[in-house]
């Protein structure tokens, strides 16, 4: 497609879903989602470029509104007029991204501690901020050097140390699996991340024009405040938020069958909430 080639997984059938995965990340993120729902939905998971089984890209900042537009003409080659669009982190960006550029490919959203940007990063009490340390000005950078010169699996292990990512109950399942997708990513597109990550995404201002369903996945033990994301919600007009118990950040690796029943039944108005509670999630 266009000046690239991207790897995408097809599970399923029905209406379009379309899974964006994180930065440092790939599309097996979404195997669990993806066969709990392909009886529902014709479930495609894609790699973005320069990650994955995608083609390398030279690195550099990482475009949201190319990546926005790779995915605006998967849906095309697909041959769907829309997808429901489920985005984590900067996935999740990207999903606003496309959005923004092509509203009309959209169905839904589902967003997973996606970036909004337009205001401060919530203070965590008790977060260490000595100079390289997460909540220190020049932590993105620290973690380009670490990843170059103390590497991948060193980086991995800070991450686990600060409990940023997983939450107290998360298997080790659920680590290995994103062990295996974090340290499969080169090491020049861990430098780009950090880097695109630094400069920040601002989509806050078209969350009140966002005309469409949105569902906010969030995990019990997320650093995020709760607040912080009620204030997101709030300005979006069909927007709802679910909690996914036993789980931090990645919750649909550390809860996979209750994030994809809060899909499912996000997808499908008609059925009970009673299914999502007794998967492990509830909404607050």
């Amino acid at each position: 497609m266009r000046d690239t080639d991207l790897y995408y997984r097809e599970l399923g059938s029905g209406p379009l879903a379309v899974f964006i995965h994180a930065y440092m990340t790939d599309h097996t993120m979404w195997l669990d989602q993806m066969a709990g729902l392909a009886g529902q939905r014709r479930c495609v998971a894609v790699d973005l470029r320069g990650f994955g089984r995608s083609d390398p890209i030279v690195p550099g900042y990482l475009d949201y509104g190319l990546y926005a537009d790779d995915i605006a003409e998967v849906i095309r080659k697909l041959g769907a007029d829309q997808a429901d669009v489920a985005g984590f982190s900067a996935g999740g960006s990207i999903a606003l991204a496309l959005y923004q550029r092509h509203p009309t490919l959209v169905r839904s959203l589902v967003l997973m501690t996606a970036g909004v940007g337009g205001t401060a990063a919530p203070k965590v009490p008790g977060l260490n901020t000595a100079p390289g340390e997460r909540g220190a000005p020049d932590y993105l950078d620290a973690n380009s050097q670490r990843a170059v010169f103390e590497g991948k699996a060193a980086l991995f292990d800070r991450f686990q140390v600060a409990g940023y990512h997983f939450g107290p109950k998360a298997s080790l399942t659920a680590k290995a699996r994103y062990r295996s997708m974090f340290e499969g990513t080169r090491t020049d597109m861990m430098v780009s991340t950090f880097q695109t990550l630094a400069r920040g995404a601002d989509y806050s201002s078209l969350l009140p024009e966002i005309a469409v369903p949105v569902l906010f996945i969030r995990g019990e033990d997320e650093s995020m405040p709760y607040d912080q994301l009620v204030k997101v919600a709030d300005q979006i007009p069909d927007a709802r938020i679910v909690k996914v118990l036993d789980s931090g950040r990645f919750v649909m690796l550390e809860n996979p069958a209750a994030t994809t029943a809060a899909m499912r039944d996000f997808w499908t108005p008609v059925s009970s909430s009673v299914e999502v509670e007794k998967q492990g999630a509830a909404r607050p």
